[in-house]
């Protein structure tokens, strides 16, 4: 009796000190399961963080997309390629057809366009086409004079609003995408290929002043049949030549790091 009695306290003794150590065992695997999610969701939303991108296209009807037979325009292809490589891209387009600097000026003090640059993680923008190439003058028409009187008015607007975008957001890269020369075939294309090129590079010099401003070259993509990337209106580009521009900014994006 007295070892019967002594085997079923130590069946019991072995019960008690396995419940005990499945206890201790579902704590560590609880424990270590509460790690695990932890550290899942923080690498989720750090990732998310990382992935999250939002464009602001600003200027006139090159970031519009005007003359794009497929509504496109090169900013979609930027969003496009952007999205392509696992980035969620938020986008939001701005620009007004037609616009000049001094219109774009007048817009970047109106309060949503503001507050939309201010939370921008990516600004594209064209500006200065309708500048330079005002009221559908005839080239003819232009003296030298007259156009370094137009590129030195676009030159310090530009200043301003380089400078006004910058005070809305210190951080988010700017991608300025350069003029080509849309009249190659005109009589007086050649001459204009060289205005161009001057203004191009007097964009660069200003956007140098300033601190992650980009300037994107598109004249080389129209100087070889250009005619077959530009729309019927001989002026806009179609949809290939959106593409094509789109292709150039999205290069110079990734090189950049985003």
């Amino acid at each position: 009796m007295r070892k019967s009695g002594w085997v079923r306290g130590l069946i019991w003794l072995s019960i008690v000190f396995f419940l005990i150590c499945l206890t201790g065992l579902f704590f560590i695997w609880f424990s270590n399961k509460q790690t695990i999610e932890t550290v899942s969701e923080e690498k989720k939303t750090t990732r998310t963080s990382r992935t999250d991108i939002k464009i602001v296209a600003l200027g006139d009807s090159l970031t519009r997309g005007f003359g794009d037979e497929s509504g496109v325009g090169y900013v979609g292809a930027v969003t496009n390629s952007l999205e392509a490589s696992g980035r969620q891209v938020e986008k939001v387009n701005l620009a007004v057809n037609g616009a000049k600097t001094s219109d774009l000026m007048k817009q970047l003090d109106q309060k949503e366009v503001a507050n939309q640059i201010a939370s921008a993680n990516l600004i594209l923008m064209t500006i200065g086409g309708n500048d330079l190439f005002r009221v559908g003058e005839a080239f003819s028409q232009y003296k030298t004079s007259q156009i370094e009187t137009i590129q030195n008015e676009y030159l310090k607007q530009l200043g301003q609003i380089y400078t006004k975008i910058r005070t809305l957001n210190r951080e988010a890269p700017i991608y300025h995408v350069a003029l080509y020369n849309p009249f190659l075939e005109e009589k007086e294309g050649p001459a204009m290929s060289e205005t161009v090129f001057s203004w191009n590079a007097a964009t660069e010099k200003k956007a140098n002043e300033f601190s992650k401003i980009i300037c994107v070259p598109t004249y080389d993509l129209m100087q070889l049949n250009g005619e077959d990337y530009l729309a019927s209106d001989h002026f806009h580009p179609n949809s290939e030549g959106y593409k094509w521009i789109g292709n150039r900014v999205s290069s110079v994006i990734k090189a950049g790091g985003e």
